[in-house]
């Protein structure tokens, strides 16, 4: 959605903080457009605060500056009583939609979320079927369990391993053998699944991802910029702004936190589920009715037989696993849609910073270049 300045004219600030323009509607015609943004903005401790309401009520000296982009200013009261100056640029969430002026994040950000609810169905289907793909192609591999050992790196014993199969015979009663934890190497296989599947979900709606992180960084960003950035610097600043949000989409790329983000919101739910699943499974192939009956049996001739007999039945166990995790992330898509959003935006957020900061470093030495001329060309005319 375009800025409102692009498509706007004769914009001026009326009472009761009322923005008043002159704006272009898709014929190309010029109509009288109002919009209060009061209903916007509030006022946090002398600081604008986009999502707020009623600014002006606790504020004086209100005004709209003639410059491009349009930015308000205005002195707003802080708890104590004091009177802090504060502007914002209106362009950064105010836009023109069908010749009437609107609220940027109003329209672009709730969409998107929308527009990835929607997709939800067909990312659960993708799962399921790579999952189940894995599972009937790696057959028994895919049972392999990792012995956690104390103090030292865990150990994957695939089924041809001697300690394969008592390992695996006990993670079947207790998941603990000789004293160490164990656990299906199923999970990590698993995440790897949903992950790259969540990735591929992120990368088909790049586009308007870029544009909803892009919003929220300037939201959370603008503190900070009005707070640190000396007024003569607010347009330069607002421009190195822009240019580091464009290179949201290079670090959303890289999804540097996709996969610690899917195995927080899945890793207890996931062992215990492929657990409960495997073993289910398998006292099924071996026509086992209780994991009880399992005790006192010949540990690795009982283990091994279990390992021939699931061999048979990798489709199932495929199924079985799918339909469970597709029910688990039904409850966890949004969570984990929600702190990806979190981590990149703070992630962006802090680059801006530190550009930012670096940039503000320069235009002071500028700036303090240019004062000390003036003081030796005053002092020369002293002499």
């Amino acid at each position: 959605m375009p800025s409102f300045s692009t498509l706007s004219r004769c914009i001026c600030l009326s009472e009761n903080a009322m923005l008043q323009a002159s704006c272009q509607n898709d014929h190309g015609l010029w109509e009288q457009q109002s919009f209060n943004l009061n209903d916007i903005l509030g006022n946090e401790e002398g600081y604008f605060k986009l999502g707020s309401q009623a600014f002006s009520r606790s504020a004086r000296r209100i005004c709209l500056l003639s410059s491009s982009p349009p930015i308000l200013k205005a002195e707003l009261r802080t708890s104590n009583g004091t009177w802090r100056e504060d502007s914002v640029n209106l362009d950064h969430f105010i836009a023109v939609h069908h010749g009437r002026l609107a609220f940027k994040n109003a329209r672009s950000a709730p969409n998107f979320l929308l527009e990835l609810g929607k997709q939800r169905g067909t990312f659960l289907d993708n799962v399921r079927a790579k999952i189940e793909s894995y599972v009937e192609e790696t057959g028994v591999d895919c049972l392999a369990v990792i012995e956690k050992k104390p103090e030292s790196v865990d150990e994957t014993h695939e089924p041809g391993d001697l300690e394969f199969a008592p390992a695996f015979f006990f993670f079947l009663i207790e998941r603990r053998y000789r004293g160490h934890e164990c656990e299906s190497a199923l999970i990590q296989p698993i995440i790897d699944i949903i992950s790259n599947s969540f990735s591929e979900l992120m990368s088909a709606n790049s586009e308007k991802l870029q544009l909803y992180l892009g919003e929220q960084v300037i939201q959370s960003f603008a503190n900070f910029s009005r707070s640190e950035i000396r007024k003569g610097c607010i347009k330069n600043t607002t421009d190195l702004v822009n240019k580091v949000i464009m290179k949201t989409m290079l670090l959303k790329a890289k999804f540097s936190v996709l996969k610690p983000l899917v195995k927080t919101q899945l890793q207890g739910g996931l062992k215990s589920l492929i657990s409960k699943t495997i073993i289910k499974s398998l006292l099924k192939a071996a026509g086992i009715g209780k994991l009880s009956l399992l005790k006192g049996a010949f540990t690795t001739l009982f283990a091994g037989y279990i390992i021939y007999k699931i061999t048979k039945f990798p489709r199932d166990l495929g199924k079985s696993l799918s339909a469970g995790l597709n029910a688990m992330l039904e409850d966890n898509l949004e969570a984990m849609t929600q702190s990806l959003f979190k981590t990149v935006q703070s992630e962006v957020v802090d680059m801006c910073k530190g550009k930012v900061t670096e940039h503000f470093g320069e235009a002071l030495k500028e700036e303090f270049k240019e004062e000390f001329k003036e003081a030796i060309k005053e002092r020369w005319k002293q002499t």
